[in-house]
């Protein structure tokens, strides 16, 4: 188990923090050092596996460079509407709880599920065949950035709901669960802000459309 992965880089539960408190932080791009606004691009280095922080230029000339060693994470989110997942396909995917990420690391990899709790994030394989129906019914699981992109699938209510979003925004929400964990099952607390997370990301969605 572990809080995040070690492509997040240093210090980024920190920065998370303040930003939760809306706290004022001093940022500066990792590759140029010049001022940053609070929202910025990011961009996966593939060699030292970590996430960067870049302003725009920098995340402009670096991300799409040939042969760069870094990717540009995706800035927006994406509603997969119609999700069709059972009770038994996520039986099948053996995650114990209704909320989990999904990804793949490189291209062609085995995706790698990702789910919250009050050590952090818990990676399991999903069995291959089970993710593969999974994926049939729901076309837009299949074509995600790998290492940049991840499916957020929440089965906390009835209706299930996910959304394709930059990697870097599942990990931050696995920190925020972890620092709200409360008791065994995480507390009423805790699962109305990922209701919350997801029903901003439904606000994001629509704004972006209109």
């Amino acid at each position: 188990m572990s809080a995040a992965p070690a492509w997040l880089g240093p210090g980024w539960a920190a920065r998370l923090g303040l930003f939760r408190r809306g706290e004022a932080v001093t940022l500066a791009c990792e590759l140029c050092g010049a001022p940053m606004a609070r929202a910025h691009p990011h961009l996966l280095d593939t060699r030292e596996d970590e996430v960067v922080c870049a302003c725009p230029a920098c995340a402009e000339h670096a991300g799409n460079r040939p042969r760069s060693h870094y990717r540009p994470l995706p800035s927006q989110a994406e509603v997969l509407s119609r999700l069709e997942v059972t009770g038994a396909d996520w039986a099948a995917l053996e995650v114990p709880i209704g909320l989990a990420f999904f990804l793949r690391r490189e291209a062609g990899a085995p995706v790698v599920a990702l789910y919250p709790g009050p050590t952090g994030l818990t990676e399991s394989h999903p069995d291959p065949e089970s993710w593969a129906g999974i994926e049939t019914r729901n076309p837009g699981l299949r074509d995600m950035a790998p290492g940049t992109e991840a499916a957020v699938i929440s089965m906390l209510d009835d209706r299930p709901r996910a959304f394709r979003l930059p990697a870097d925004r599942c990990y931050a929400l696995a920190g925020e669960i972890r620092s709200r964990w409360d008791g065994l099952g995480g507390g009423a607390g805790t699962w109305a802000r990922v209701r919350g997370f997801l029903d901003q990301l439904d606000r994001e969605v629509e704004r972006c459309r209109g």
